[in-house]
């Protein structure tokens, strides 16, 4: 997180939740805006968390169970509070 990164822009959160998940990326920053992502996410979430990511909103707080999020980002376990300093 510190030495630099590379940027992609999948247009799919859930590819990236499950990229999360398989350890080809170590950060997810983005999903839905304030819409629902119950049925469209939801897979991914489980996925990526049954992985050992950790997964929260943009302040750190677990995802809303009301299935609506400003932004998601999930990162594996060493990395998420780092990640989240950088974002915040």
């Amino acid at each position: 997180v510190g030495a630099g990164c590379r940027v992609f822009d999948l247009g799919l959160p859930s590819l990236g939740l499950c990229y999360v998940a398989a350890g080809a990326f170590y950060v997810l920053i983005g999903g839905p805006q304030h819409v629902s992502f119950s049925f469209d996410y939801a897979a991914a979430l489980l996925i990526a968390a049954e992985a050992g990511a950790v997964i929260t909103d943009k302040n750190g707080q677990p995802i809303s169970t009301n299935g609506t999020a400003e932004l998601i980002m999930a990162a594996t376990a060493p990395i998420h509070q780092r990640a989240l300093t950088l974002l915040n």
